[in-house]
């Protein structure tokens, strides 16, 4: 009997008081959220015909939103009217890429396209057989496309034109509603309260937006690269291939990856002469070479746009754990299929801005970054606008106290990062926020009033020469008795 509860006595020592109170108390949070998911899995799965729609108008409407502010503010439009325009031209677009898909696919296959793939396909069975690999496997797939799974496929369409027709009602419904929402929140929430509701509604909503139409711009220019390419390059479905292109670019780090498979697998086995036809691939090497060459073109336009372009536009803000949204991405898969894969990494997105806007789950945004930012990265994201807003300055407040940084040397921080920031780009614009840090610090550092007028001297003209750089640093080299920026 001893020896039965031995085992028992050397793992409780294991376990600190500490760590048996502290699973104690988590391990019933950690189980209640993944039962929430289990069961809200299943009810989004169940409720989809509904909730998909529903989701989609949200996420359009937040797109559209900027277009009709656009016009209320440059052409003096009413705000029915606007949205009315804006809807009217995205519904135009909608049926324009629906119809320019149709006709790209039908133009194909009425053009023996599905026999030169199958002709090509059995080619590259045949030499991959005789290399003596075990290739049964991939014999002939295209036997198994019947009547069935041709009605299969015209079924998933007609499921697709219910959904975005639904996602129309549901949008032009959204766009009613809501002028009449804050109106609302004022009177549920009258006073101060309202007001606080309100500032953390609109910086949701601006971040949010810059997100959202930033990430649109970017997948415009890829599918419109993409489809250019495809098309320059013999690939049948050039312009299947750039709305594909332009949808996953939504999805972050394996969408492009997703969007870019059919046009290099056509590329390999049903290319088509390049430049129109002025060359031909047989020519310059064959097949292999022709889907080689595509290869490496649709990646690296893919890898222009994510990782060079969108990079410098958004400075990188995604700021997301790549664990999470591959799980978002599979778990939106699973619970919506591909609609649900696209719109997974945007929603995750978006919630991660509404949890850090507000004071209470603050910290579940922070457990969702990629990376914890420094005082200093937060500092030169705040700059980015030239304004330091309230909810940047409660930011900024909340991590100096959790870090027990004084005033002061929290205005050292801010001074030098500045700094940087106007040394990088040779320039600094006088009165703006960079500019009073700066001058704050020299204050603060005990500088006499012939050094501060010097160092304002500088950030007068606007201009940061060299030597005036030098000066600066030597002025705000990083340290200020034992404190170290």
């Amino acid at each position: 009997m001893d020896e039965h509860q031995q085992p028992s006595s050397d793992s409780e020592s294991i376990l600190t008081d500490e760590l048996r109170m502290l699973l104690k108390q988590k391990l019933p949070i950690v189980a209640n959220v993944c039962l929430v998911i289990f069961i809200g899995g299943f009810v989004l799965q169940s409720m989809a015909p509904v909730l998909q729609p529903f989701a989609m108008a949200i996420l359009v409407y937040l797109v559209l939103r900027p277009w009709a502010l656009y016009l209320m503010k440059e052409f003096k439009m009413r705000e029915g009217w606007s949205y009315f325009f804006v809807l009217l031209m995205f519904t135009n677009i909608l049926i324009g890429v629906f119809l320019a898909v149709a006709y790209n696919t039908q133009t194909y296959l009425e053009n023996g396209g599905m026999d030169t793939l199958e002709e090509n396909y059995a080619e590259l069975y045949s030499s991959l057989a005789d290399t003596g690999l075990n290739v049964s496997i991939l014999e002939d797939p295209f036997n198994g496309l019947g009547a069935e799974e041709g009605s299969q496929f015209i079924g998933t369409l007609s499921g697709y034109a219910y959904s975005a027709v639904t996602m129309l009602l549901f949008l032009a419904f959204i766009i009613y509603e809501m002028p009449f929402v804050e109106g609302r929140v004022a009177r549920a929430f009258p006073g101060n309260k309202a007001r606080s509701i309100s500032n953390v509604t609109q910086k949701i909503e601006a971040s949010v937006n810059a997100y959202l139409l930033t990430k649109t711009y970017v997948s415009i220019g890829t599918g419109v690269c993409t489809a250019l390419l495809c098309l320059l390059l013999g690939v049948p479905l050039w312009f299947v291939w750039g709305v594909l292109a332009f949808i996953f670019n939504y999805v972050p780090y394996i969408g492009s990856i997703i969007a870019s498979m059919p046009a290099i697998v056509l590329g390999f086995l049903a290319i088509q002469d390049p430049l129109f036809g002025l060359l031909s691939w047989d020519d310059l090497g064959g097949q292999w070479v022709a889907g080689t060459v595509v290869l490496v073109i649709i990646i690296s336009n893919q890898q222009l746009w994510g990782a060079v372009i969108e990079t410098k536009w958004t400075g990188n803000q995604l700021d997301v754990s790549p664990v999470l949204l591959l799980l978002a991405f599979a778990y939106g898969g699973f619970v919506w299929g591909p609609i649900g894969m696209i719109l997974s990494a945007p929603i995750t997105v978006i919630a991660k801005i509404i949890l850090e806007n507000l004071e209470p789950t603050r910290p579940l945004a922070i457990l969702m970054q990629e990376k914890v930012r420094s005082l200093r990265e937060i500092y030169i994201d705040a700059y980015a606008d030239g304004k330091m807003d309230k909810a940047e300055s409660s930011i900024i407040a909340a991590m100096c106290k959790e870090l027990s940084i004084t005033e002061d040397e929290a205005v050292l921080i801010a001074a030098r990062t500045a700094f940087d920031s106007a040394a990088q780009h040779n320039r600094i614009n006088p009165n703006d926020v960079e500019m009073k840090m700066i001058a704050k610090a020299s204050k603060i550092l005990g500088l006499d009033d012939a050094e501060q007028e010097k160092i304002l001297a500088v950030l007068d003209d606007g201009v940061i020469s060299r030597s005036e750089a030098e000066m600066l640093d030597e002025v705000f080299s990083g340290n200020s008795g034992s404190f170290t920026i």
